[in-house]
């Protein structure tokens, strides 16, 4: 951890140690725990660092107003960080990659036929899929390839 960033288990287990929130309890004290639950979200979910493993403290800012950092948008900073996260990453020395790789492989998998995964209760015998009923289900050609390898 540097003097930029905060390991995610400790914010982790310091948001575990918080006493249940009630009726009675301040709101600075809700604040508090607002923020570092929307720490953990953007540091940990949303714009992870390589290491996956701690959070800058970048985004406590804009998290200063719990309020008004609801009126942000955080999904164009998510595309802005994942972006550049692969235009770093296609550079030659470069062998790590950081950013929203959950929301780029949900991508991937709406467009691209051949990376999408099986359906669970189906059975693949000699390159043919089949349906839990014993029905051939048929794959997509290119998807076809991939899983006879």
């Amino acid at each position: 951890m540097s003097k930029t960033s905060i390991w995610l288990s400790s914010l982790g287990d310091r948001l575990k140690h918080i006493p249940d929130i009630d009726i009675d309890t301040p709101q600075e004290a809700v604040d508090q725990y607002a923020r570092g639950c929307a720490l953990l979200l953007l540091g940990g979910l949303m714009m992870p660092d390589s290491s996956r493993c701690s959070i800058s403290l970048l985004y406590l800012g804009f998290l200063e107003n719990v309020t008004r950092a609801g009126t942000y948008s955080w999904g164009s900073a998510v595309l802005t960080d994942l972006y550049r996260e692969l235009y770093t990453a296609s550079h030659a020395d470069k062998n790590t990659i950081a950013g929203a790789l959950s929301l780029l492989q949900i991508w991937a998998w709406s467009r691209i036929v051949a990376v999408q995964p099986i359906n669970i209760g189906t059975i693949l015998v000699a390159g043919k899929l089949f349906g839990a009923e014993g029905r051939e289900l048929g794959l997509p050609p290119y998807r076809a390839r991939f899983v006879s390898l």
